[in-house]
């Protein structure tokens, strides 16, 4: 749906997505990694990405509004400010790769909800990511 119709369903998607991903990382530690030496929590995306690579893209490229990029960012904010103890990260992870490679990965993996993603998208996506990791900055 947000594929076909970015202007109608970018907010919704981009704020199930950010609440998807705070859940889990506030989930709580498991017991094993607690009683470990040393223990590691890794994340495919964090609250981070999805606010400074994700929803910043959408409105970029203008599938959020001005209004509904705004609302984002207040929830967001909010609620970062909230849980801000329990989402403490230590680093990130960046795999970098091609907008071209993620296209092919995309198509091998097959999944429906991916179908309409395309190449200048993936392109938006890798522009946010490089600017986020290796210029360091998330204007």
């Amino acid at each position: 749906m947000m594929y076909q119709e970015p202007a109608r369903w970018s907010y919704t998607f981009q704020t199930l997505s950010f609440m998807s991903r705070l859940k889990v990382q506030l989930e709580p530690t498991p017991g094993r990694l607690l009683q470990a030496d040393t223990s590691v929590r890794v994340f495919e995306r964090s609250v981070y990405s999805d606010r400074y690579i994700f929803a910043k893209n959408l409105f970029e490229n203008g599938s959020l509004s001005d209004v509904e990029w705004h609302i984002y960012q207040d929830w967001h904010s909010f609620l970062l400010q909230e849980f801000e103890d329990r989402l403490l990260l230590h680093g990130f992870i960046y795999l970098q790769a091609s907008p071209q490679v993620c296209m092919e990965r995309l198509c091998q993996r097959g999944r429906e909800e991916e179908k309409g993603i395309e190449l200048a998208y993936l392109k938006q996506l890798h522009g946010q990511h490089e600017d986020w990791f290796i210029n360091k900055t998330t204007k």
